[in-house]
């Protein structure tokens, strides 16, 4: 199957977008999207959360755009509009808006600064949060100017590549659509990405015992060796896959949900607490914030000595990349362990760690 099996239309119209287009990987969708910006607004920055995916901000570098990242709330883990409103300047080319585990971003409370910010772009990331909904019971990701949308074997719709979405106060899709040029590299290789994933942790875990570590010029003479992860020509393969994820995606977000429940019930420790979904929500991983960084690295240390899955997702990116000080993304970096919700998950490694849990 190709991109031409997938039915975009339908998948626009189920966010209220205008138009939707296939990319080879999410973060080529943003990186196309940006240079788009770039060539039409010459260059400027580009806000996101200080805590999410390295890949959204090496996709605003590779396009020669400076990524400014906005602090988080502590209860969500998400950026609010104060926080955005902050760094919004006349150089601001977008504003990247991250679902992050699935937490509801509450997309809807930007829309004051959106509407004050009319030459300023709006994109939603719901690569963690598809198939959720709002307080008000709309899907995420129907609130901006531009929808993202990534698929792989560990998101929550399986297959690969992304797909962008374009609503009202959106570009004509071909002047993005002709971004990447066809001789480039075509899908990377799956080992890239982990190579990617595994440089940042083991920088971040360099970093937080090494005072000396120079952790931005570090990661920065590694990011040539990413640019064919994020800049790559192609659209989705795996079609049937991302098709079936659609299809079975109200199946899978209720799964998803009723096992991040029962973390949320089970963890009781005073020195231990779930950071909070709405019902209705999508969870691609469940948030544990921790009261000690020594808590969370030891509980951390244990789950997966007794086989269990966990990790430490995100590391703040204003310390690996450079920005101003981000002290509430920075304390939460810390101190968070998520924890596995796939529907495979059997029930008795749910009990297991939060046993654990309780016990740290």
């Amino acid at each position: 199957m190709n991109d031409s099996d997938l039915d975009l239309r339908t998948i626009a119209d189920r966010l209220s977008m205008k138009a939707a287009l296939p990319f080879a990987r999410g973060s080529s969708a943003l990186f196309a999207l940006f240079q788009a910006f770039a060539n039409r607004h010459g260059t400027g920055e580009v806000i996101l959360p200080a805590l999410c995916c390295e890949s959204v901000a090496l996709a605003a570098m590779y396009a020669g755009l400076k990524p400014r990242f906005a602090d988080v709330c502590g209860d969500t883990l998400c950026m609010t509009p104060e926080t955005v409103g902050q760094l919004v300047n006349d150089s601001t080319r977008a504003v990247v808006i991250v679902h992050l585990f699935g937490v509801d971003a509450n997309a809807a409370a930007f829309r004051e600064l959106r509407r004050a910010n009319p030459t300023v772009a709006f994109v939603e990331d719901i690569a963690h949060a598809v198939g959720g909904r709002t307080l008000c019971g709309k899907l995420l990701g129907s609130e901006m100017d531009y929808t993202l949308l990534s698929f792989a074997e560990s998101k929550i719709i399986a297959g690969d590549g992304g797909i962008l979405l374009f609503g009202e106060r959106a570009l004509d899709p071909d002047d993005v659509r002709s971004i990447i040029p066809a001789s480039a590299p075509t899908k990377p290789p799956v080992v890239l990405a982990m190579n990617l994933r595994n440089v940042v942790h083991s920088l971040a875990d360099l970093w937080r015992t090494s005072n000396d570590l120079e952790l931005v010029t570090a990661f920065e003479s590694l990011t040539p060796y990413f640019r064919d992860l994020i800049i790559c020509s192609g659209g989705i393969s795996d079609t049937e896959a991302v098709s079936d994820g659609f299809e079975n995606l109200e199946d899978v977000r209720m799964i998803r949900y009723a096992n991040y429940s029962l973390y949320r019930a089970g963890v009781q420790a005073t020195h231990a607490k779930v950071v909070p979904l709405r019902e209705g929500s999508t969870c691609w991983r469940c948030p544990v914030l921790f009261s000690t960084p020594q808590r969370a690295r030891d509980t951390t240390t244990k789950l997966r000595s007794a086989g269990l899955h966990a990790s430490n997702h995100y590391f703040p990116l204003n310390l690996l990349i450079g920005g101003e000080p981000k002290p509430i993304a920075e304390d939460s970096s810390s101190r968070i362990v998520n924890l596995w919700v796939e529907p495979r998950l059997p029930r008795n490694e749910i009990d297991a760690a939060i046993a654990i849990i309780n016990r740290s």
